[in-house]
C-alpha cells in the first residue's frame, strides 16, 4: 500500500451480509480478520495497522468504518468504492468535496445503481 496515509473513513451500507464488503476490502488492505477480544455488538476486523468497524444500526445502514493507512482520502471516496464494488446502495457525509452542504445539516450523498444524489437523512 504505497502512499498511504493513516486516516478514517465511514459509510453507511445498506447491505444483508457483511462477508462480501470484508471481502472486497481484503482486496485492498488485506487479510481482514475478527477480533476475537470484542465482546460488544461491533464488529471489529483487523489487518496490521489497519482497523474496520462495523456498527449494527435499525435502519438497515450499519455503519463502515475503515482506520488506518488506506487508499481513500475521503468518506467520499470510500463510499463510491463501496457502492461500486458491491454494487449497494451507500451513503456517506458528503464533506468538503460538497462545499454547499453545511456540516451540521442532516444532508447525506447517496449512492446507488451508479447514481450519486443528496438526500436529507436521519
Amino acid at each position: 500500500m504505497e502512499n498511504n496515509k493513516p486516516n478514517e473513513v465511514e459509510a453507511f451500507v445498506r447491505m444483508p451480509d457483511e462477508a462480501p464488503l470484508i471481502a472486497a476490502l481484503a482486496l485492498d488492505v488485506g487479510l481482514l480478520v475478527p477480533d476475537s477480544r470484542n465482546n460488544s455488538d461491533l464488529r471489529i476486523y483487523e489487518c496490521g495497522r489497519v482497523t474496520l468497524v462495523v456498527m449494527p444500526s435499525e435502519d438497515d445502514f450499519p455503519s463502515i468504518s475503515l482506520h488506518g493507512a488506506t487508499r481513500w482520502n475521503s468518506d467520499v471516496d470510500f463510499a463510491r468504492f463501496v457502492a461500486g464494488a458491491l454494487d449497494c446502495q451507500v451513503r456517506c457525509d458528503p464533506g468538503s468535496e460538497f462545499p454547499e452542504v453545511s456540516p451540521y445539516s442532516n444532508i447525506f450523498l447517496n449512492l446507488q445503481e451508479g447514481k450519486e444524489t443528496l438526500v436529507a437523512w436521519g
